[in-house]
């Protein structure tokens, strides 16, 4: 997500409508800033400060048992 969002911004600084190009520039950052907040987010509901959602009412993601294989990143 980090790259994607690079590859956003430098795009929108070759692009000469100032809107477009202001759009995209925000959305790379929200993808830049995303990446992070992913890692944070793992981390709070590890520590307990917001517990993970019980699994009786969530929607199974696909590779499910492959995700669950990756630990939690530390910081």
């Amino acid at each position: 997500m980090l790259g994607i969002g690079l590859l956003i911004i430098i795009a929108s600084l070759f692009i000469k409508n100032d809107w477009l190009c202001v759009i995209l520039a925000v959305i790379g950052a929200t993808f830049i800033w995303g990446s992070t907040e992913l890692k944070e987010q793992a981390i709070r509901a590890e520590l307990g400060w917001y517990p993970f959602n019980a699994p009786s009412h969530k929607i199974k993601p696909p590779f499910e048992s492959i995700i669950k294989k990756i630990k939690a990143p530390h910081l």
